[in-house]
């Protein structure tokens, strides 16, 4: 009876992954088609650079990142209080940024593009492959988040004066503060995953769950397609 009972809960949290992670792709795919949508409105049936479409074209940014910010509170006051399906929300949400996300997207090269959606999912799924293994609680990394946070604002703030007091000369403090954000990222990335795992594992699995799990994951996964994106572009530009 123990090994059937153990079986079915093993079971249940492989299906309760799947459908977490199956949620979290049909959320980027959401996005980048409307990303994709918006930048061929904005690129072909109304040119941003005639008459008044650049103003159309910058209220729709505006508007979308505004609604996104009230989808955003409206998911997560959902799942605080558990009464209604995160569905709707979380959609709405892929959508509008999606449609704020064009405004990198349209006007990159598709091959940067899709260079930076690979070396994203290679990323992405190195931190899974660790999160899913590992034996060992990945919650300590939050304390190590926190202070890379604190040792990254105030070497930001040090690189600011700098600038200011030299202007003329060059910083590299700056990059090492893009590569602490990035790490930070990574570290979240890995919590939040090793999380998902432990909320499989212990059988409390539902949809709503299930979409808040994705949500965190969806929002992991942009952080570091865009992290990774500007430091493809910058390459791309001292190549050039």
């Amino acid at each position: 009876m123990e090994r059937t009972h153990e079986r079915l809960d093993i079971d249940s949290g492989t299906r309760f992954l799947g459908v977490t992670f199956l949620y979290m792709f049909i959320a980027l795919l959401v996005s980048a088609v409307s990303a994709f949508v918006t930048g061929y409105i904005f690129l072909n049936l109304l040119p941003i650079g005639e008459g008044e479409n650049a103003l159309i074209y910058y209220g729709t940014l505006i508007t979308s990142l505004v609604l996104m910010f009230i989808a955003g509170l409206w998911f997560n006051i959902s799942a605080y209080r558990g009464k209604h399906s995160l569905a709707i929300p979380f959609a709405i949400y892929a959508v509008l940024f999606g449609i704020f996300a064009s405004s990198f997207t349209m006007f990159i090269d598709i091959k940067v593009i899709g260079i930076a959606l690979f070396i994203t999912c290679l990323t992405f799924g190195v931190m899974a492959l660790i999160s899913m293994t590992t034996k060992r609680n990945m919650n300590f990394l939050l304390v190590v988040v926190f202070g890379i946070l604190i040792g990254a604002s105030i070497i930001a703030l040090t690189n600011l004066i700098w600038i200011l007091l030299f202007p003329e000369t060059f910083y590299p403090i700056y990059w090492l503060v893009q590569f602490a954000m990035f790490g930070v990222v990574m570290l979240i990335t890995l919590v939040d995953i090793y999380n998902v795992r432990k909320t499989a594992e212990q059988g409390y699995a539902n949809k709503n769950l299930a979409l808040y799990c994705a949500f965190s994951l969806y929002v992991d996964f942009i952080n570091i397609f865009f992290r990774i994106l500007y430091f493809i572009l910058i390459a791309f530009k001292r190549d050039n």
